[in-house]
């Protein structure tokens, strides 16, 4: 069997999908905008982040990036590993 033609613009027209042309896609994308600013501003007061050896105060919404990029990166780790134990 004959395998298709492969197309050397499939990655620019990929990106492209990804940008919003429609109405709707504008609308979700202003919806985020602003569902964005309001949690800054309302996740705006300062806390106090007690880490092992030490404590600082910062805005609550950079502790809860923090803590999701601590995620995501934990996840990711895990993630791969487990790729790792399936391979072998």
């Amino acid at each position: 069997m004959a395998t298709p033609p492969h197309r050397t613009d499939e990655r620019k027209q990929g990106a492209r999908d990804r940008i919003p042309t429609s109405r709707g896609g504008w609308i979700v994308l202003g919806c985020l905008v602003i569902w964005v600013v309001l949690f800054l501003v309302l996740n705006s007061q300062h806390v106090t982040v007690n880490f092992v050896f030490f404590s600082t105060q910062i805005a609550l919404f950079w502790a809860l990036a923090l803590a999701a990029a601590a995620g995501i990166l934990i996840g990711m780790g895990l993630a791969r590993r487990r790729g790792r134990a399936k391979a072998r």
